[in-house]
């Protein structure tokens, strides 16, 4: 069986905001890849796991 949804196991996770008030707790193998490439599909979310250093 596939597991589709489920808290995310590791202590190393991440935390999708959406909406007004939703949210969805993750743990990537790669998190820095994969807000990477949330930023590719959507420039406007903030990201705080690869912060850009302000200059």
């Amino acid at each position: 069986s596939i597991i589709l949804s489920s808290p995310a196991p590791s202590f190393d996770r991440i935390i999708v905001k959406y909406g007004k008030f939703d949210e969805i707790i993750l743990s990537p193998k790669d998190k820095f890849k994969f807000t990477k490439d949330l930023k590719q599909i959507n420039p406007d979310i903030v990201d705080k796991v690869n912060p850009v250093p302000e200059n």
